[in-house]
């Protein structure tokens, strides 16, 4: 049975992207890649997109990930995640294989990358190919009030998983979001925020909060001991998104990544603490 590789949002998805292989350890071809150095403005920039990698797969083993054989991502470990670099509108062939060692082909699909838009390519586990991509758009959302800036969060950590962003409060920001699957952007006032990650115990009716103010909802609601909290620095007229990762039972930890969107470099953010159970 295909897998399907796109992302699941509340708001209108783009095409679903081809399935993916069926089968993954295909020796790879003779062929020259060619590591990326890129311009800083492209010729006819304006068809190009601009793509990044997260590796969110838990190999304990090095990938480099090529677009049409050209590197795009060398020696990425888990956790890690890239700058953009251009890539041309179109379909393109992703390829995926060890950074040492027997270069076996982990994943190969060609996929559709648009003019004047951003992208970040999530390498995740698969269990039907080991290794699979999911690919995210990083369009922000518009008409920001002032003093705002744009927030989202993604869920790539674990098959199965659900995840609640909370205020320290106990207001909902985001609700259930299943794994491989990335929220729609939600207006954060600009500063400092700490959130928690964790599960709710409430019915389906308990409402998200419209937008993220300074002065927080009052929450009427329970929720479980939180398993991750997080800060994330918003700046007015920005947009972010917080990656979940990992899991609770490897080496890979469970953990949150927020990344500013359509920046030139990754900008990590804060980075996240662990509870412990209360």
């Amino acid at each position: 049975m295909a897998e399907n590789n796109s992302v699941r949002t509340e708001e209108p998805a783009l095409p679903p992207l081809p399935a993916a292989p069926e089968a993954s350890g295909l020796l790879l071809d003779n062929e020259d890649e060619q590591s990326s150095s890129w311009p800083s403005q492209p010729e006819e920039a304006f068809s190009y997109g601009e793509v990044r990698f997260l590796i969110a797969a838990s190999t304990p083993f090095p990938l480099t990930i090529a677009i049409d054989n050209t590197i795009y991502s060398q020696n990425g470990l888990f956790g890690t995640i890239g700058n953009y670099n251009p890539v041309p509108d179109g379909f393109h062939e992703v390829s995926i294989h060890y950074s040492y060692g027997p270069r076996l082909t982990l994943f190969r699909k060609p996929l559709p990358f648009k003019a004047g838009q951003h992208f970040t390519m999530v390498v995740l586990d698969s269990e039907t190919t080991g290794i699979t991509i999911s690919q995210i758009s990083d369009i922000p959302c518009s008409s920001l009030n002032k003093n705002y800036g744009c927030y989202r969060a993604a869920n790539m950590s674990s098959s199965g998983s659900f995840y609640d962003i909370l205020l320290p409060g106990g207001e909902s920001v985001f609700r259930n979001i299943a794994y491989n699957t990335v929220s729609p952007y939600k207006q954060a006032e600009e500063g400092l925020w700490t959130f928690q990650v964790s599960s709710l115990t409430c019915s389906e009716t308990y409402r998200e909060i419209p937008v993220i103010p300074a002065a927080a909802f009052s929450a009427s609601c329970t929720w479980a001991s939180p398993v991750l909290t997080l800060q994330a620095d918003i700046i007015a007229g920005k947009s972010y998104t917080t990656y979940l990762i990992g899991n609770t039972w490897s080496g890979h930890t469970f953990r949150a990544l927020t990344v500013e969107d359509g920046s030139s470099s990754p900008k990590i953010l804060n980075p996240e603490s662990p509870h412990s159970s209360l």
